[in-house]
């Protein structure tokens, strides 16, 4: 669980651009520097007690911290995140992306693939304005799938099966063999009809 833990983290950061990150007795920071998350801790279950004192002593404002820890069990994990204030829990999921599902582009819409500082960036247009939009970092052999989010005019039209194939396509053609992402309880649907597999869950919380 700690390795899945750290790669996980190592693509997400890569994404989101946060790559000045530190780990300390099982516990990673990382240190985003924005407005409402100055810094974020990763941690394991075995550790939650170490990593809410930590989270707690981190020298930012209230409501700019925050702990994820990933477990098997998280009814456990919640009470001893006190006093945090849990805000929601996620799916751990990982797939072979060799067998990735691959679903077609939409005749009516146009994929437009960019890469930066490691991340492929596939947004998925309509008559010039954007439809769908999605991230997969590529680290190592690793593909970790970030902010896969279509406009709420393009819903239930497949543009997420046709994005997600898109994204998984590129990364292993880059080198990737394995697929990570985080999903809440409505995307781990979608997500399980494409092959990925519940590993894990992440709990959130925050000062």
């Amino acid at each position: 669980m700690d390795e899945l833990l750290t790669r996980w983290q190592r693509g997400w950061s890569l994404s989101r651009g946060w790559t000045n990150y530190t780990e300390t007795d099982h516990v990673i920071a990382v240190h985003a520097g924005e407005p409402d998350r100055q810094v974020e801790f990763f941690t394991t279950d075995q550790y939650v007690d170490r990593a809410v004192r930590t989270a707690l002593a981190a020298p930012h404002p209230p409501g700019t911290v925050r702990l994820a820890v990933i477990s098997d069990n998280p009814g456990v994990v919640v009470p001893a995140l006190h006093p945090l204030t849990v805000r929601y829990t996620l799916w751990v999921m990982s797939t072979p992306l060799a067998d990735h599902p691959r679903h077609p582009i939409p005749p009516e819409y146009e994929l437009h693939l960019t890469s930066n500082a490691g991340a492929i960036h596939a947004e998925l247009r309509h008559d010039g304005e954007s439809a769908a939009t999605g991230r997969i970092a590529v680290c190592e052999t690793d593909a970790v799938v970030d902010m896969v989010q279509t406009d709420g005019a393009h819903r239930r039209r497949g543009l997420a099966r046709a994005l997600m194939s898109a994204l998984v396509t590129e990364a292993h053609r880059q080198g990737a063999t394995t697929g990570i992402l985080l999903a809440s309880t409505e995307g781990q649907l979608l997500y399980s009809s494409l092959g990925w597999i519940p590993r894990h869950q992440l709990v959130l919380a925050g000062t």
